[in-house]
């Protein structure tokens, strides 16, 4: 959208797979960064493109090529100016197709190239940021999904996700980047109803986030829960 108008639609994958979810960041100047998730031949993965410095948009780049479902990715630009990307993966115990969970991953830009973002769980597998938890479980299936970047004024990266046992109950948890190290993981809410689907910031003025549940349908606004995690 420019000078009043929208200009003429920009194809951003290479019409190889089905695209879903894209993620879009705004950066300095007319520059962005785009993140989506593709399936090609069965599996989904993560892929990027941005229109960086004086460049016209550059090309698609795949940035998981794991057997693995990793998908649902979200950005942001850190006050350092480097561009963190999280995203869930669909894991497994005991072979491919025996599904478990689903735990979340990052990577950092640093402006040439990717890195795996740092893991706050020492000899993981790289850029693991959360791991999904047997407590949570029905029928040993528990999953930490949406994740939900949100960089702040004083140098902290907040990291926000919807967790839970599959179709059981709801938990919206969240930890902190601080001085180059991860916080503890802050359970903000739990619910017994199963939601699909939450946004943050709220469109509202004044709310953090908003959620979607099953159930009956219905909406919920916090505040004041996430207050918490600037303590962290």
């Amino acid at each position: 959208y420019r000078a009043g108008a929208w200009q003429t639609p920009l194809r951003l994958d290479e019409g190889k797979g089905r695209c879903h979810r894209a993620s879009l960041l705004p950066l300095s100047g007319s520059d962005w960064m785009v993140a989506w998730d593709e399936e090609r031949g069965g599996n989904y993965d993560v892929w990027t493109r941005g229109k960086l410095g004086a460049k016209p948009p550059g090309a698609a780049e795949r940035i998981t090529d794991s057997e693995l479902w990793d998908t649902t990715p979200a950005l942001a630009r850190g006050s350092d100016g480097r561009v963190w990307l999280a995203w869930e993966r669909k894991e497994t115990i005991g072979g491919r197709f025996a599904y478990r969970g689903r735990s979340l991953f990052g990577k950092i830009w640093d402006g040439s190239r990717w890195h795996w973002a740092p893991s706050p769980f020492a000899g993981a597998e790289p850029g693991r940021l959360t791991r999904h938890s047997r407590f949570w479980a029905t029928e040993g299936i528990s999953e930490e999904r949406y994740p939900k970047l949100q960089a702040r004024a004083n140098g902290e990266l907040w990291l926000f996700w919807l967790g839970g046992g599959r179709d059981s109950s709801t938990s919206f948890a969240g930890r902190v980047w601080k001085d180059g190290k991860w916080s503890e993981p802050r359970m903000i809410f739990h619910d017994p109803m199963p939601y699909s689907a939450f946004a943050l910031p709220s469109v509202k003025k004044g709310v953090d986030f908003r959620a979607s549940a099953r159930g009956p349908y219905r909406s919920e606004e916090h505040t004041s829960e996430l207050q918490s995690l600037r303590h962290l």
